[in-house]
């Protein structure tokens, strides 16, 4: 299946963005580990859970561009659905 998304080709434009992501990632998955480590978030996969995370913002930003959702209200529904899920406490 051929994938014409700019994010997934070889040009350096592209390799800078995928940089970019994979930096964010990592931040993302030093505070899920951190969480985990000091017993606030229960152990799970860090790495798939960074790029949930990592997901759930993009999905927020280009609603806030393209959609009629807030920031605000993206942030409770996710804290609802997802994040109370995680909290070891």
């Amino acid at each position: 299946m051929e994938n014409d998304s700019e994010l997934f080709q070889e040009s350096d434009r592209a390799k800078y963005c995928q940089n970019e992501i994979n930096q964010y990632l990592d931040v993302i998955k030093q505070v899920i580990d951190e969480g985990i480590k000091c017993g606030e978030i229960k152990p799970t996969d860090s790495e798939l859970l960074s790029k949930e995370i990592f997901s759930f913002i993009f999905s927020t930003l280009y609603d806030k561009k393209f959609g009629n959702f807030t920031i605000e209200n993206s942030f409770k529904q996710l804290d609802k659905d997802f994040l109370q899920g995680l909290n070891n406490k």
